[in-house]
């Protein structure tokens, strides 16, 4: 019995053994069949990501532009359940921020497409590395560049776009290197979007470069200055918040010689790297609807609308379409516009051994568009100041105003009145003391020489001046004396009448004075 039991042992442990191994391997056929059916799933419901990465703006400038890019995704969602869905906000606290746009169907019940939204607020070195990993992440062909730049500051948009062009040359030559299947992306890229420039109809709607519908069977050749300096990605530039210009007009002075050169720089210089061109306004849902659907033609997605067209009258919805651009177009909004010079010179600018004694597309810019602050600083360090006029705070202008009538009113307290003046000096020489001197007394201006010959003359007078005692022909006694003096003449011409002879045949001549005193009575009454 011992050794029946021994011997029955090992056939129990085989036979366990054997049950284990069997329930494994059906374990193990359970968990390939369920990853196989998750897999198939998530193969079929995978939701195609691009990805958009938005270079400038700083970290308050993308963020708002962002916004505005969901307000208009969001505006176009209808049901209930989309409008309590709300999208991530951006995140500005790393180097390069992160969010996400879903493009739906029309009935807004699936998600076609996810749009990735990167933000880098500054072109600085050490950030490329970081933007070259996050571009080589995806497949070349998924990524788009967008350079935000501000109405705030137009003078300074050459300068942001040479720094961001530099770095993104520097970006896809890092990409280059590190990884030849990228490099060929890149190069297929290339060709693809030279295609579609050549190609380019109006009202086409987005399809492949090298779809049949896209290639026609003679491709025109590209025009001069038109994609000769491709980056190895897709380009687009937005001057976002284009509400300001009027502001800026009003600023800054500018007309619209100033706004349609700002223009042509910009087309001339994006048309080299085959880029677009859109003016965005935050409370302008069209503007920021038509690049949401320019953005969507770039990747050639099937929810994009017909492309866009190009509008170069409006100054805050400019629309400028990839491949749409020109040098002839852009010599018709005004004349005079030297295209070749700014070409040859925006070579220049790019270069990054560039001679100093070179002169660039860019210098030329910033001397017709000038910052104001900076101007009337200029003005004033070369002290021609009097063609600006600074006006101060009104309450700062009252200050100064009532510190300087308070200075009068306590020297005109403290300084002696005019009349007491010349009340003490009247006995005093003003020539002999003072000099020549001058004062105003009652509005009328007296030179005190004048007054002291005038006072000489007085005395001189008087002292010439007859006594009270003599007779004069003044006053009383002078009235007495004339009055006698002529009623003596008056008499004595009577006198000499009545002694004449009578005349023959006349009337005798009266004898004495004494039939006259009724004439002389008469005569004094007329003397007096």
């Amino acid at each position: 019995m011992p050794d029946a039991a021994m011997l029955a042992r090992p056939s129990t442990a085989g036979s366990t053994v054997s049950r284990a191994t069997t329930t494994a391997s059906r374990s193990d056929a359970k968990e390939e069949i369920w990853s196989t059916m998750l897999s198939s799933v998530s193969a079929t419901k995978a939701i195609p990501l691009k990805n958009v990465f938005i270079l400038g703006g700083g970290a308050t400038g993308a963020q708002e532009f962002v916004e505005s890019l969901m307000r208009v995704q969001g505006a176009e969602k209808k049901s209930a359940r989309q409008r309590k869905h709300t999208q991530a906000p951006l995140t500005t606290e790393l180097a390069l921020g992160y969010t996400y746009l879903d493009i739906e169907d029309a009935e807004h019940e699936d998600i076609l497409t996810r749009l990735g939204l990167y933000s880098l607020p500054a072109p600085a070195p050490s950030y490329e590395p970081i933007l070259a990993q996050a571009v080589a992440a995806s497949p070349i062909s998924d990524n788009l560049l967008l350079i935000l730049l501000d109405w705030a500051t137009p003078w300074t948009w050459l300068s942001e776009i040479r720094q961001w062009v530099q770095t993104l040359k520097r970006v896809t030559g890092r990409i280059r290197e590190s990884d030849a299947l990228a490099e060929e992306a890149m190069d297929r890229l290339i060709e693809d979007w030279e295609m579609r420039i050549r190609n380019y109809t109006e009202n086409a709607r987005a399809t492949t470069a090298t779809s049949e519908a896209a290639v026609s069977d003679v491709a025109l050749p590209l025009s001069s200055g038109q994609f000769d300096d491709p980056l190895g990605l897709p380009l687009m530039v937005v001057c976002h918040n284009a509400d300001k210009t009027e502001s800026i007009a009003r600023e800054a002075n500018f007309k619209d010689e100033q706004f349609d050169f700002i223009q042509q720089y910009l087309r001339t210089v994006l048309l080299k790297h085959g880029a677009g061109l859109h003016y965005t306004t935050p409370f302008l849902t069209e503007t920021t609807s038509t690049l949401f659907n320019a953005i969507q033609s770039a990747f050639s997605l099937p929810t994009a609308a017909p492309a866009p067209k190009a509008n170069v009258i409006a100054r805050d919805a400019v629309v400028i379409p990839f491949g749409w651009d020109s040098w002839g177009k852009i010599r018709v909004l005004r004349e005079g516009f030297d295209l070749e010079g700014v070409h040859a010179g925006w070579a220049i600018d790019l270069k990054e051994d560039r001679n100093d004694t070179e002169a660039g597309a860019i210098e030329i810019y910033e001397d017709v568009i000038k910052d104001p602050k900076q101007a009337s600083s200029a003005v004033l360090a070369l002290g021609t100041s009097d063609s600006i006029t600074h006006c101060a705070a009104e309450q700062d202008f009252l200050t100064e105003q009532l510190k300087i009538l308070e200075k009068k009113a306590s020297e005109s307290k403290e300084a002696p009145s005019s009349a007491s003046q010349m009340s003490a000096s009247s006995n005093v020489s003003y020539t002999t003391a003072l000099g020549s001197v001058s004062f105003n007394v009652g509005g009328i201006q007296v030179d005190a020489d004048d007054v002291d010959e005038r006072l000489r003359r007085l005395k001189d007078r008087k002292s010439l001046k007859p006594s009270s005692s003599e007779v004069t022909l003044d006053g009383i006694d002078g009235s007495k004396a004339q009055t006698e003096v002529l009623q003596n003449f008056f008499n004595s011409l009577l006198t000499k009448k009545a002694n004449k002879p009578t005349t023959s045949g006349g009337s005798p001549a009266r004898s004495s004075s004494k039939d006259v005193p009724p004439r002389s009575s008469r005569s004094d009454k007329e003397a007096r």
